[in-house]
């Protein structure tokens, strides 16, 4: 017999035989108590068994955090923020117009394909943990060239060179940014704290 069915059958017993003592009236309106089971099942291995074995894999995507200037190494090659925020604002007039941006370079090894730049693979973080997808900077001439942006091959990146340009968020100067964040198809994130 399982220990779980005779710790239960223990429990119906001892239930049972308390609930027979002093049948009367009086005993009948005391107040009852709860008895709660709680059943655990072991196994144990034997030599040769490994179905007693748990391997525990993590979904959870990798979080890893870098220095202004550190390179994150990836499967295809590296990533860095290489500057600090810098903000621009415009008036044209008729409104402000405002951006936040940080400098990005991507640098694909020399034996992988050749990859897309992608501006939405990047986000900026801010204090609360708010993350603010990138936004055009084609207006803002203190924050050129931007990062190029595309899936095309002319926006691509050969094998063996890196570009390098800023990242820019729509996003006003009082907000403060406090980290950019890289996110990759593998799930993984890496992160560069921001001043």
């Amino acid at each position: 017999m399982h220990k779980s069915t005779i710790i239960a059958a223990l429990a119906v017993a001892t239930v049972s035989a308390l609930s027979g003592c002093g049948a009367t009236s009086a005993a009948s309106s005391a107040p009852t108590a709860t008895v709660t089971v709680t059943v655990t099942e072991m196994a144990t291995p034997t030599e040769g068994d490994d179905s007693a074995e748990t391997s525990t894999t993590s979904s959870v995507p990798a979080v890893q955090t870098f220095k202004i200037g550190e390179k994150a190494k990836t499967s295809i090659g590296t990533f860095a923020v290489i500057s600090n925020v810098k903000s621009q604002t415009i008036d044209d007039g008729s409104s402000m117009l405002y951006a936040q941006a940080f400098k990005a370079q991507i640098c694909i090894d020399a034996g992988a394909e050749k990859t897309p730049v992608r501006q939405d693979m990047w986000r900026a973080a801010d204090k609360d943990s708010g993350e603010y997808e990138p936004s055009t900077l084609s207006v803002f001439d203190e924050l050129q060239p931007e990062l190029p942006d595309g899936y095309d091959d002319a926006d691509a990146i050969a094998p063996g060179t890196c570009v390098t340009g800023w990242v820019g968020f729509d996003v006003k100067p009082t907000v403060k940014l406090t980290a950019a964040v890289l996110h990759l198809t593998d799930g993984n994130q890496y992160r560069w704290p921001l001043a």
